[in-house]
């Protein structure tokens, strides 16, 4: 949901016992976050709130597709705003 009063936007991650481990997720959730800064600093990413989920194979995908999906999907939101 865009909020424009929020300082900046405010991720939360929702990722199933069924993507890994602990271990693996908690890899999954540090990898998004950087992918969701690099947005937020390229001013690409609204400010508002924003909860963040996985299927199975996520966690497989690697850096430069796991970044062109998280692109494609803000894209589709922010579209979806009208921001």
């Amino acid at each position: 949901m865009a909020d424009p009063t929020l300082d900046s936007p405010c991720v939360a991650f929702a990722l199933p016992r069924s993507l890994g481990s602990a271990v693996r997720r908690n890899r999954l959730r540090r990898r998004l976050r950087e992918h969701l800064r690099a947005l937020d600093a390229r001013a690409e990413l609204p400010r508002g709130l924003y909860l963040v989920g996985c299927r199975p194979g996520a966690a497989d995908l690697s850096g430069d597709e796991l970044r062109g999906l998280v692109s494609r999907v803000v894209s589709r939101v922010v579209s979806r705003l009208g921001a």
